[in-house]
């Protein structure tokens, strides 16, 4: 499975972690910090760390899940 990871600056364990309980393959990972959201591939699940992020990336973030139920 593949999973993106949206905020904080370093994981740390959580890899190791997400791939024992859930079985996670691959991790992209986004800080959060910048506007601009980067293109990434398909995933399957998206873990956003509400801490750690920029406010304005729910708005963005939002948008761009609208555009592909579509």
């Amino acid at each position: 499975m593949r999973c993106l990871i949206v905020g904080a600056d370093n994981l740390g364990t959580t890899k190791n972690y997400l791939n024992h309980k859930i079985g996670v393959t691959k991790i992209i990972h986004w800080d959060g910090r910048r506007k601009k959201i980067p293109s990434f591939p398909s995933v399957e699940l998206v873990i956003i760390l509400t801490s750690f992020i920029n406010p304005q990336i729910y708005v963005l973030r939002k948008g761009r899940s609208e555009e592909a139920k579509h």
